[in-house]
């Protein structure tokens, strides 16, 4: 269940993908994973609370490695939502 949320996502649909992870939240309500997180914003995302596509484009900073490009990253998600508190907790670890 949980790797079709993410496949959902790459593939653009945030609506499967957070309905995945609902289902996910309810196997597991205890949390499994970025599932809390994850739903949460994209409940966000769906109210308008957070712009369509930046818990995609969070998330896709997993693979970043590069220490400068991973903050210039965050620092424009918080600029972008700055109640995006996900990218607040990583832009603190870049310090």
């Amino acid at each position: 269940m949980y790797q079709g949320t993410w496949t959902a996502l790459l593939l653009g649909d945030a609506v499967l993908s957070e309905t995945l992870y609902a289902w996910t939240d309810r196997m597991v309500p205890s949390g499994y994973w970025t599932t809390k997180t994850a739903l949460d914003c994209l409940r966000r995302e769906r109210a308008g609370e957070f712009p369509s596509g930046v818990y995609l484009r969070y998330v896709m900073l997993e693979s970043e490695f590069d220490h400068d490009r991973r903050r210039e990253a965050l620092e424009q998600i918080v600029e972008l939502s700055p109640g995006f508190a996900p990218a607040w907790k990583d832009l603190v670890s870049c310090v």
